[in-house]
């Protein structure tokens, strides 16, 4: 048993992993994992302004190099200030590893000053989260935090007391070969062929790249070079494929913009996996594509596509509302948003319908 203190084992497992650094602020229920870091060669500890930096500083460590990261707080508001940068470790699928250091054993449940209960906290933040109250929990509970961390993808968070990290070990910490690398998943040939065969058939095809296109950057180019294809992203797709992408038409989603969002024809991409879709791109078209959607008798989507500049117009207008409605332009003219004005006008006047003319 080489260690000294629960927290020199945990050093030792963190080791095993190829760990280099912790980043977090010293001092507190931490100090005994500082003091282990300390008498430890090959791992260092990165002191940084606050845990929520720290958080953030694994989470991208973790993605830039694909290899576990750590960070940690010491108990109270020292942990729950690493809660951002987790989340955002977890829904990027990082492999994280947080050390939540809580206060003395002794006093959990009696309010204790700072008291706060980290295994319920970080729940929704990681994909694993558990109590080391006891030695003998030791190392292996640390070993599952490792191998939920890198073969998930995500977050794992190990809460300790400060009095537990300075128990002696009863359990040798021993030898362990941590899981590094990830498979590839190859699909069948068979799934393959139907894929290049609907691309064939298809008239105009737009490739939506999220994730899953990381080190296939190349690939991707070359395919949407033959096909002609413009290429949008996810939010988790655009470190992978936006950059040198002659063919990049933006992000949709939330955060996205016009371009990316224009690009897509949800009903198509729906009526291929099997749902019934109705598309509306004109005025006219609203009440034919939406009652053919209610006469469906099974769950179907409809595909609206919207102008943002265009007036949202009531079957009925009151001089209230055209009061309203001169004041507000009126202001907007005046702040000198002449150019909105216009642009909102000539949206409106492009979508009103109007009755046809015979010729």
């Amino acid at each position: 048993m080489s260690s000294a203190t629960l927290a020199g084992q945990l050093i030792e497992v963190l080791l095993e992993a190829r760990v280099e650094r912790i980043y977090g602020v010293v001092g507190d229920s931490l100090n005994p994992v500082v003091d282990a870091v300390r008498r430890a060669d090959g791992i260092g500890w990165v002191h940084v302004r606050n845990e929520e930096a720290g958080a953030f500083a694994a989470a991208a460590e973790a993605q830039l190099t694909g290899r576990l990261a750590v960070c940690a707080g010491s108990a109270g508001p020292g942990n729950t200030h690493l809660i951002q940068g987790l989340y955002d470790a977890h829904r990027s699928g990082a492999p994280v590893l947080a050390v939540a250091s809580h206060i003395p054993s002794a006093q959990v449940g009696t309010g204790y000053f700072q008291e706060t209960h980290p295994e319920r906290l970080f729940v929704e933040c990681s994909g694993y989260c558990e109590l080391v109250s006891q030695a003998a929990q030791m190392p292996h509970v640390a070993r599952a935090a490792v191998q939920h961390a890198l073969g998930q993808g995500g977050v794992s968070v190990l809460v300790i007391s400060g009095d537990v990290l300075h128990r002696s070990p009863v359990t040798a910490t021993g030898k362990s070969d941590v899981l590094m690398s990830k498979a590839t998943v190859t699909p069948a040939a068979e799934q393959v062929q139907a894929l290049a065969e609907q691309l064939n058939a298809a008239a105009t095809v737009t490739l939506f790249c999220g994730a899953g296109v990381r080190g296939a950057h190349a690939e991707v180019m070359e395919l949407a070079g033959k096909l002609a294809s413009p290429v949008g992203h996810s939010l988790r797709g655009k470190e992978w494929i936006q950059y040198d992408n002659p063919y990049d038409v933006g992000m949709s989603g939330l955060l996205g913009y016009g371009a990316g969002n224009g690009s897509f024809d949800y009903a198509a991409i729906d009526r291929a996996a099997g749902i019934h879709s109705v598309r509306i791109e004109q005025p006219g078209d609203v009440r034919a594509g939406l009652s053919e959607a209610l006469a469906h008798p099974g769950p179907a989507l409809v595909d609206l596509v919207t102008d943002p500049n265009v007036l949202s117009i009531p079957p009925h207008i009151t001089a209230a509302q055209v009061k309203g409605f001169a004041l507000a332009a009126g202001k907007i003219v005046l702040d000198g948003g002449v150019g909105e004005m216009l642009q909102m006008a000539r949206a409106n006047l492009r979508n009103i319908p109007r009755p046809a003319i015979a010729r």
